[in-house]
């Protein structure tokens, strides 16, 4: 049995389609039920691997108030996004495009 290796040209990025109301979504539901589940510390360190707009981060910052909080994602028009949501909000947050 052989395999073979995908190239970057064979599994290139597609962005996920706008939905309205993801980012509410995900701030009242989602964040809640991670904190829940995973019962994180207070004042630890945050990454979240794509952090898209980052509006999921941004609740997990105000609630856990991390000493770190970065972002990464591939899609640099949300990491753009995601900068101008947390300086408006006056929260400090790195930012890295990358693609994991």
């Amino acid at each position: 049995m052989t395999h073979q290796r995908q190239t970057t040209t064979e599994t290139e990025y597609q962005a996920f389609p706008e939905i309205a109301g993801r980012d509410d979504l995900q701030v009242r539901v989602e964040v809640p039920l991670l904190l829940r589940a995973l019962r994180l510390p207070p004042a630890g360190r945050i990454l979240e691997t794509g952090c898209g707009s980052g509006a999921a981060l941004l609740e997990l910052t105000g609630r856990l108030r991390p000493a770190y909080v970065a972002g990464a994602d591939i899609d640099r028009n949300l990491l753009d996004g995601a900068r101008t949501r947390f300086a408006m909000a006056g929260v400090a947050a790195d930012f890295f495009h990358v693609d994991v």
